[in-house]
């Protein structure tokens, strides 16, 4: 089994303009959420980002896991934050199901608020 970090790296390395021992120096301060064997969240305050290995890609977060991490954020904060370089697809795509909604965009990076769990039971 891969650690968090190395999962996180490996989704995300195709867009990174810094080494490897850079990029995971730059997470180190992070926490990391182990999502079954091919996947990782990662949470600093109320910013969140995750990541999969290919082969878990369209398999790896259920709704159950989104309750539970975005329920706990959530309700911590109040609302939850993330960012997605701006010509990644893909990952635009994958936030919106969630719920997230875009807030502003920069040359670098399109941001992105949750104010509400994600596939939540009613009260």
């Amino acid at each position: 089994m891969s650690s968090c970090q190395d999962i996180i790296y490996e989704s995300c390395k195709h867009t990174l303009t810094v080494s490897e021992s850079e990029f995971l120096d730059s997470i180190s301060s992070w926490e990391f959420i182990p999502i079954g064997d091919g996947a990782s969240v990662m949470v600093k305050d109320n910013e969140i980002h995750s990541g999969c290995l290919p082969e878990f890609k369209g398999k790896w977060l259920t709704r159950r896991h989104i309750r539970s991490v975005f329920g706990s954020l959530l309700k911590q904060y109040g609302w939850v934050k993330t960012r997605v370089m701006n010509d990644n697809e893909e990952a635009h795509s994958f936030v919106s199901r969630l719920g997230f909604k875009k807030t502003h965009t920069d040359c670098l990076c399109t941001y992105y608020i949750l104010s509400q769990v994600p596939y939540g039971k009613p009260d």
